[in-house]
């Protein structure tokens, strides 16, 4: 051999890769095989975790009120109407006057002729008795001002301090929903008047599901205590609406 270097090959041929073939094919084999079974594996798991964390159950009400442009809420759905009470006005005789005889002029003598203090308060229950609103006999006494302080669930009343809430017991999950699993969110509107307590209380958005959740949210709302909305230093009445999430927790 001449100035040249001779280099060595090892041989390779298709003894050799019928050799490594068998090799790779068990190897791609287990790893497709286990691959799904791996994944239905974790699937098992997460629902197994879900429901081990079903049987715990807490419900969650806000407990700081939210205050919502009233104009971007649906029509109530319920809504308890006060029904104006009826006022009996009796009818009042007014003192009859009669014709004067006609006379001479020298016979005629200036008189004047002063009512008594019964035709006074005759005529002036008769002036106030044709505007209505107020009866002046005694018992019969009634003064119409519940509408004028108590607000519609659709007026804007101004106020300087809102109204705190200072007890906010939570609403009993309904049982049917607790074991059905169900969730939901009920919106409530109250009527707070001046001494801090709920004189109102309807549904302005439902759950959507007939599980209980309303009047559940409801009998809650009645048992609420609020600490009054002030405007110039004095309490008003206001509305105030708020939302109750049922949810089952861990």
């Amino acid at each position: 051999m001449s100035n040249g270097q001779q280099f060595a090959q090892a041989p390779y041929g298709a003894f050799e890769l019928k050799r490594s073939y068998q090799k790779h094919m068990l190897m791609g084999t287990l790893i497709s095989c286990a691959l799904p079974l791996l994944v239905m594996a974790v699937i098992l798991l997460v629902g197994y975790i879900k429901q081990m964390g079903r049987e715990e159950v807490a419900v969650n009400a806000d407990a700081a009120p939210v205050y919502v442009d009233l104009t971007q809420l649906p029509p109530p759905t319920i809504q308890k109407t006060v029904k104006k009470p009826e006022i009996h006005k009796e009818k009042i005789e007014l003192p009859k006057i009669g014709i004067p005889n006609p006379v001479a002029d020298e016979e005629v003598m200036e008189v004047q002729v002063l009512a008594t203090n019964l035709q006074k308060v005759e005529l002036s229950a008769a002036d106030l008795g044709e505007g209505g609103g107020t009866d002046l006999y005694g018992d019969n006494t009634v003064v119409d001002i519940l509408d004028d302080i108590l607000p519609q669930p659709d007026e804007f009343v101004a106020f300087d301090e809102e109204p705190q809430l200072l007890v906010a017991p939570e609403p009993t999950y309904p049982e049917m929903a607790k074991k059905a699993g169900v969730t939901g969110t009920v919106w409530i509107k109250v009527l707070v008047d001046t001494e801090g307590n709920v004189r109102d209380a309807l549904i302005v958005k439902e759950s959507g599901v007939n599980a209980g959740f309303e009047e559940a949210a409801l009998d809650a709302a009645w048992e609420r205590k609020y600490r009054p909305a002030m405007q110039n230093n004095q309490p008003v009445a206001v509305w105030v609406a708020y939302k109750v999430r049922f949810t089952l927790k861990n």
